[in-house]
């Protein structure tokens, strides 16, 4: 209902994550689906962050098959809806509806933890909010949430990392000598 409400009521722009994702797969979140394509059409800002098991469900395919075609499962996704999306994967890929697509090479494997993506979805909301476009503040969203992570894996290593690390780690300098400063 929130999500409904949501939808109908508000034209900002909308980051849809997580639980929002996978109401959306659901059978009966066909006719918000329907509403966010035709708002997508008109112009609403929309950016979709799955990672590739809720990509999987949203394009009714495999987690196997989103992995292996990350790049045009995103596109199909972002062509769904007409916004962008960011599937999120061990390289995560930011796609538009049409052209070019982003392969972020930042990041490591002790950002899969929970937690994490609520926080590249707090950085992309907070790029949206300082007036960036939908596809550049997804594309720096992604790239910095990444470069916070190996400064979170540096201070915690990759095994030890937790989003608050990340989200902290956003906040601090990092230099070419991988020395921290507050």
């Amino acid at each position: 209902e929130c999500l409904k409400k949501v939808v109908e009521k508000s034209r900002k722009p909308l980051v849809l994550d997580a639980d929002a994702l996978n109401l959306l797969a659901e059978e009966n979140g066909k006719a918000l689906e329907e509403k966010l394509h035709t708002q997508g059409a008109e112009g609403r800002v929309i950016i979709l962050t799955p990672h590739v098991g809720e990509l999987s469900r949203l394009l009714a395919k495999t987690i196997p098959e989103c992995k292996k075609e990350l790049p045009e499962c995103g596109r199909e996704l972002a062509e769904r809806f007409h916004g962008v999306a960011v599937a999120k994967d061990a390289r995560t890929v930011v796609c538009k509806e049409q052209g070019e697509f982003y392969l972020n090479t930042t990041g490591n494997s002790g950002m899969a933890t929970a937690g994490s993506g609520d926080v590249l979805t707090g950085v992309i909301l907070g790029l949206l909010a300082q007036g960036m476009n939908a596809i550049d503040a997804a594309v720096n969203g992604v790239y910095l949430h990444g470069r916070a992570g190996e400064l979170a894996a540096k201070l915690h290593t990759e095994y030890g990392v937790m989003a608050g690390d990340i989200a902290d780690c956003l906040m601090k300098d990092y230099d070419e000598k991988e020395s921290v400063k507050k």
